[in-house]
């Protein structure tokens, strides 16, 4: 599975980026020993300060390396189960009527009732 990482960093992760190559061989060295492996890692403008994707067996593999890297105490965020949309529209099926459901079900989960 893939998963998506919104991070926020820490005052104790701002100042890991002094040593920024330890600290990513660290969190990747945590990542590999707990059944994953980083695809990659950008930092970004805005709510959230780096974005990671991290590829893992299942959800619960993800929560022991989420758990594993939340002790450094480097970020807080968010880790979102992602599934590509060809994948998705075969799991799902691409009729009208399950576009509505797409549709209903995306909608029902946002804040911003608007759209």
């Amino acid at each position: 599975m893939t998963f998506f990482r919104l991070l926020r960093l820490t005052e104790r992760g701002i100042q890991a980026l002094r040593n920024q190559k330890e600290s990513m061989a660290e969190i990747q060295k945590i990542i590999g020993d707990n059944g994953g492996k980083l695809v990659g890692a950008w930092f970004t403008q805005g709510d959230y300060d780096m974005i990671s994707i991290i590829q893992a067996e299942d959800d619960k593999v993800m929560r022991t390396i989420s758990a594993r890297l939340a002790v450094k105490g480097l970020y807080t965020g968010k880790t979102l189960p992602a599934m590509p949309l060809k994948d998705f529209m075969q799991r799902f099926g691409e009729g009208p009527e399950m576009g509505m459901f797409i549709e209903s079900w995306f909608r029902a989960g946002r804040k911003d009732k608007r759209r």
